[in-house]
């Protein structure tokens, strides 16, 4: 069985009966602790807070453990939650995969000290719920729902078919990876992973009595996923037109996809940037084999050699560049008919078995 530290507890108590009250109401809560002890202190403090009743003057009637009813099948968890961090209060939601409730609260538990900084006592959950696949919203929940999805086994150890073939000792190295037959090339370039995508968002205020057809507006821009390339598209909106996500309508958004991947290409990227002083305009160019791994690249370099954030860059175009139209050294150099990779570095082996020796006489040269 998995011990997880943190347990679903129901706890059920009520204040204390008095002369004016003799059947006070019975107040029940379902929560997470690490035992029966501080999940009474926990009932305690939410009772005090939300009903004024302390626990000198209240009585707890029951306390129990809830069990996972399927605790072998994987399921989809869906968690409401709000944390207080050094700024204010927060509500969030929450999606894991796990066995077991207590599991996935104890994810979120890890999840939200690492990466928001926030202690146990600074978290309430609201609710928590069993989420249909169909429903989730998170992709690295999603993810796990295709029906192709496979798990390739990349190490394995190579045991003898009878025992009469076993050996102590291997005359070489067994090779232990097990590959597989390899995908075509535009497959495997689409394999690729990219943080950033290119997305194309069309969207128009709502129409109004007075302009029944508004204008529409189209907008390619890059983001992490389509939550956020809406948002950017909003923000751009509402300040190059007036137009906000309030008094607009979203009418299609799709994620763009390059035509050849395999291709290496010139990258030219117009950019205007926020620093530290103001606003600077720039011209930026790379060599890859898409557009999204140009502009990855781009995001990197700015974050790196000064120190911009991403919300701070605006991509005003991108364009593929002729070799002959390329400005930047760094781009040149490798259209160079001539162009050459050295190995500077190269092991000498000696040619048959009966020549190799353990120590050498003098130490040989390795740069060929």
């Amino acid at each position: 069985m998995v011990a997880y530290r943190f347990h679903q507890y129901q706890v059920v108590g009520r204040a204390l009966p008095t002369p004016g009250d003799e059947h006070p109401k019975i107040y029940r809560m379902k929560l997470w602790a690490t035992n029966e002890v501080r999940a009474k202190s926990k009932f305690w403090y939410f009772l005090r807070k939300l009903k004024k009743v302390k626990k000198s003057n209240g009585q707890m009637l029951a306390i129990n453990e809830i069990f996972e009813r399927n605790p072998t099948t994987i399921k989809n968890y869906g968690i409401w939650l709000r944390y207080q961090s050094r700024t204010g209060y927060h509500n969030m939601y929450k999606e894991y995969r796990d066995t077991t409730l207590n599991g996935a609260v104890e994810q979120m538990y890890t999840e939200m000290a690492s990466r928001h900084r926030v202690r146990f006592p600074c978290i309430q959950i609201i609710k928590t719920a069993t989420v249909h696949f169909k429903l989730c919203k998170r992709d690295n929940t999603k993810q796990f729902h295709k029906s192709n999805i496979k798990f390739p086994l990349v190490y394995r150890k190579v045991r003898p078919p009878t025992r009469k073939l076993k050996t102590t000792f291997k005359a070489s190295r067994p090779n232990l990876f097990m590959s597989s037959p390899p995908p075509p090339v535009a497959a495997a370039a689409e394999m690729v992973a990219y943080r950033f995508h290119q997305y194309q968002v069309v969207g128009r205020a709502l129409p109004t009595p007075g302009d029944e057809h508004p204008k529409i507006y189209r907008m390619k821009l890059w983001a992490t996923n389509e939550v956020r390339a809406k948002s950017k598209f909003w923000y751009f909106l509402r300040k190059l037109k007036k137009v906000k996500k309030s008094n607009g309508q979203m009418l299609a958004i799709n994620e763009i996809f390059e035509r050849n991947p395999t291709t290496i290409k010139n990258y030219g990227i117009w950019l205007r940037y926020q620093s530290r002083t103001g606003y600077h305009n720039m011209y930026k160019e790379y060599r890859d084999t898409t557009l999204n791994g140009a502009v990855e690249q781009m995001y990197t370099e700015m974050a790196s050699r000064h120190r911009v954030r991403f919300p701070c860059i605006q991509i005003i175009k991108t364009a593929t560049v002729h070799f002959k139209l390329c400005k930047r050294d760094n781009t040149k150099q490798f259209h160079k008919s001539n162009i050459k990779f050295p190995l500077v570095y190269r092991k000498v082996r000696p040619p048959i078995r009966k020549l190799k020796t353990t120590f050498k006489a003098s130490r040989p040269n390795l740069f060929m």
